[in-house]
């Protein structure tokens, strides 16, 4: 792997860009990292978001998104930690802005598209507690013809995985309320299943 760092801004916000030769794939690639990654997707993701980009061949993968969260009040159960269904509605709401960063929400050729989830498997694996600031990651790691699936994770402060899982979706034409195949603007994202 052959890197070199430098920096880069994107109006108020600093990336760090390291070049990377990817073993095995025979390309090399920028790796960006930070709040506003500067690539040219034009897609600049929330304040609280974070998204890692891969450029090969002049094309934009998005690899991984993360979205911070802080654990309130609200999202706690009469045990003092994240409620289960909290939890879910976090990787919801990371998944929605992975979703945004690839542009799906665009109206591209005037379609309205939504998501539906068709399966989850998520595992539980330690509490997450009042005030916790999370990080919830989004990784693309598979699609067919008309489904694709997702890898979560929530990273507690302390760098242990709290939960993590899968989530496999399909795109709905809202308009003909209809199971289309993954439109491009995802499809450039996922890996194709082998």
């Amino acid at each position: 792997m052959v890197r070199r760092r430098g920096t880069a801004t994107s109006g108020e916000e600093i990336a760090t860009i390291e070049r990377v030769r990817l073993s095995g794939l025979g390309f090399v690639g920028l790796r960006i990292e930070g709040i506003a990654c500067g690539c040219r997707l034009g897609h600049c993701p929330p304040q609280n978001s974070r998204r890692q980009c891969i450029e090969t061949d002049g094309k934009h993968r998005l690899v991984e998104g993360a979205t911070i969260i802080t654990v309130t009040q609200a999202h706690c159960d009469e045990l003092g930690h994240l409620n289960h269904v909290e939890a879910v509605r976090y990787l919801e709401r990371a998944r929605g802005e992975w979703y945004r960063h690839c542009g799906l929400y665009d109206g591209a050729g005037g379609q309205s598209l939504g998501t539906v989830v068709v399966n989850i498997d998520y595992n539980y694996r330690a509490e997450c507690f009042l005030g916790e600031r999370l990080r919830i990651t989004t990784r693309p790691i598979s699609m067919g013809t008309r489904s694709f699936t997702l890898e979560h994770a929530i990273i507690k402060p302390d760098g242990r995985t709290a939960i993590d899982g899968k989530c496999t979706s399909v795109i709905m034409d809202l308009a003909e309320r209809s199971i289309i195949p993954v439109p491009q603007c995802l499809a450039v994202h996922l890996p194709k299943h082998t």
